[in-house]
């Protein structure tokens, strides 16, 4: 297999031949940062390296027990909404996969490059590597009601993060293009609290062509640590999971967004990795769950 071909100057490894060399997952980090720190004058390579470096340091037990904290945290915040709804919220703990990682970083770069955005700025647009979904279960359909109640379960997450815990919140915008899908609730306005509406990415009320909705935000702690905030309703995170075009379970395990990574997982023999099927690999059993092709599993 040859190297990914990204732009005219920069090429990413032969992930493939990573995967099959390394004994664990940490070494395949270790073998993906040394391919792009082959030569210290290619800055672009060296700009991805650091990038992957930062990563990597998030990977540390002592974020992850830090990410738990939070998460239990929230849940007590969120405890008032779910008793004045009488609806449950699901709250998944995730960490984005390796190839998944790859993935979005040659989108990013190709997407920069079209902006004319350097390599070391579009890495900078990489804040989902750590991120905590909340699941309004509000039932198969959603009401005004079910959404409403996934903008309340937003505005006081990011309220407590910021006055509570001295959050920060990265910018962030969306595509404010109306689209219609039948069978498909779109609400008439956006219902995020003024004061957040520039750190919020609304895909409820502008929804994207793949009819993905959900809300995503960015808190970074005074640690600098960043994590992406996701908050859906059922139906939305059902659509998202299963939907026969854009659903993640109907993706083959090589592909992230339109990217694909010329891999076969048949051939990974990397020790603590269960092979499942063509689209899931399972890692370190028993730390982190995710719904990419190289997951971590609660």
């Amino acid at each position: 297999m040859a190297k990914i071909k990204v732009t005219d100057t920069l090429e990413f490894p032969d992930i493939q031949v990573i995967l099959e060399v390394a004994k664990d997952i940490d070494e395949v980090w270790e073998l993906l940062i040394d391919s792009f720190k082959s030569d210290p004058r290619d800055l672009e390579r060296n700009a991805c390296a650091n990038k992957l470096i930062e990563l990597n340091n998030m990977r540390r037990p002592e974020i992850i027990q830090e990410l738990d904290k939070e998460q239990a945290e929230l849940k007590e915040v969120l405890r008032g909404i779910s008793r004045r709804y009488g609806r449950r919220i699901e709250i998944l703990r995730r960490q984005k996969d390796i190839i998944g990682i790859v993935a979005k970083m040659i989108r990013l770069i190709k997407d920069g490059e079209e902006e004319g955005i350097k390599v070391f700025a579009s890495l900078e647009r990489l804040h989902d590597f750590l991120g905590l979904r909340f699941v309004a279960q509000t039932g198969e359909k959603d009401t005004p009601e079910s959404q409403k109640m996934c903008y309340e379960i937003m505005n006081e997450i990011l309220t407590y993060l910021v006055v509570k815990k001295s959050h920060t919140l990265e910018c962030l915008s969306v595509c404010q293009k109306k689209r219609e899908f039948e069978g498909i609730l779109v609400p008439e306005k956006s219902l995020i609290l003024p004061i957040f509406k520039d750190n919020v990415k609304d895909y409820v009320k502008w929804i994207k062509p793949t009819k993905y909705q959900s809300l995503h935000a960015v808190p970074k702690n005074p640690n600098k640590r960043e994590i992406e905030i996701q908050v859906r309703t059922e139906e939305m995170d059902i659509r998202a999971i299963y939907d026969e075009e854009t659903g993640h379970d109907r993706h083959d395990a090589v592909r992230y967004d339109g990217i694909e990574i010329p891999v076969d997982l048949t051939k990974v023999n990397i020790r603590g990795f269960k092979y499942i099927d063509e689209n899931h690999i399972y890692d370190r059993v028993g730390l982190v769950k995710s719904i990419d092709p190289l997951t971590l599993l609660d």
